[in-house]
């Protein structure tokens, strides 16, 4: 240090002022530490430098009487100021997250704050994010991203991709309205899309009431395409009585009796056509409330379902009886 600085003195005359690097280099030789990592925080253009020299120096047990006042010592207060700034690239936020996991102090927050902000662009980023967080048990942190996921599918009208987001989200509020999705759409083509996701719902089906009614509904389709009729009508009961079904649903439910009680074989028995008479009934007397806003050919045409359905009933009915009377006998 003592010859370094005469040769400052000896080549600079007493108006210059030295280059930042004249600076750093005097610090070193003089082994002053703290003026080194302070000068070149102010020179360098990132935190590269000053953090990975601070966390070898630390490693070195040459740190310990220089702990900052706020909590943290030098050493992870620069690793934060890096990793931070590498979290705002769009290739090297992945690496950010390793520095992190190295400040105990402060590292989970910072984590927690900056991984909320990675811009989802794909689904495969998402998945990504998610990884890293179920590995550091951050589960806020996922429900959050799983939300954003789901409505991000949703508005582009990817109902199966906003359905299974929700479901990991185990956001029962969103799950509820994507049914509600895949009912409309139902009643407005004939349909279901995204069959696979619905059929394999599993225990995820529980995770709202219409979400539940969604996946025993596809059921129903299911076991009634497979001929196994009297499971098909016990499970098509069992949604209207246990008010699962949404009311506004029950006349496409009862229209999807019709073709069980036009069978030449007694599917549903006098007990079951009885509990589906007053389910009609009940809706008769719910839809007997004006509407305004329905138009009048809509009208005619339930009213002609109600009729065709009275009828199939109790048509349905006097052959359940004869059929039980007979069976007694």
């Amino acid at each position: 240090y003592y010859y370094a600085q005469s040769s400052m003195h000896m080549f600079l005359d007493t108006r210059s002022v030295p280059e930042p690097l004249d600076s750093i280099l005097l610090a070193a030789f003089e082994f002053d530490i703290h003026q080194v990592i302070k000068d070149c925080s102010i020179a360098l253009n990132n935190w590269w430098f000053v953090g990975h020299l601070t966390d070898l120096l630390d490693h070195c047990k040459l740190l310990q009487s220089h702990n900052l006042h706020f909590g943290s010592n030098l050493r992870e207060f620069l690793l934060l100021e890096y990793a931070s700034g590498l979290f705002t690239h769009h290739s090297l936020w992945q690496l950010a997250v390793d520095y992190f996991d190295h400040c105990p102090e402060f590292g989970r927050v910072y984590l927690e704050l900056q991984i909320e902000r990675v811009p989802l662009d794909t689904e495969r980023k998402a998945l990504k994010v998610i990884r890293i967080c179920e590995q550091r048990q951050m589960p806020e942190q996922v429900r959050s991203i799983c939300k954003i996921m789901a409505k991000k599918a949703l508005r582009n009208n990817r109902l199966g991709s906003a359905l299974s987001w929700s479901i990991r989200a185990k956001d029962a509020a969103f799950a509820t309205l994507i049914s509600e999705r895949y009912l409309q759409d139902y009643c407005a083509k004939g349909t279901f899309s995204d069959l696979d996701l619905i059929d394999n719902l599993g225990p995820a089906m529980l995770l709202s009431d219409r979400l539940t009614f969604l996946g025993k509904y596809r059921e129903f389709h299911r076991l009634y395409g497979e001929k196994r009729f009297s499971e098909a009508a016990k499970l098509l009961l069992s949604l209207m009585t246990a008010k699962i079904a949404p009311r506004s649903f029950w006349m496409t439910l009862l229209t999807d009796a019709l073709p069980l009680l036009e069978q030449k074989e007694v599917i549903f028995s006098a007990d079951q056509t009885h509990e589906l008479m007053f389910c009609l009934e009940e809706l008769t007397s719910w839809k007997s409330v004006p509407n305004p806003d329905r138009p009048m050919q809509d009208e005619d045409i339930e009213t002609t379902k109600i009729e065709l359905l009275r009828l199939a009933l109790a048509r349905n009915l006097a052959m359940a009886i004869v059929k039980e009377g007979t069976v007694e006998v």
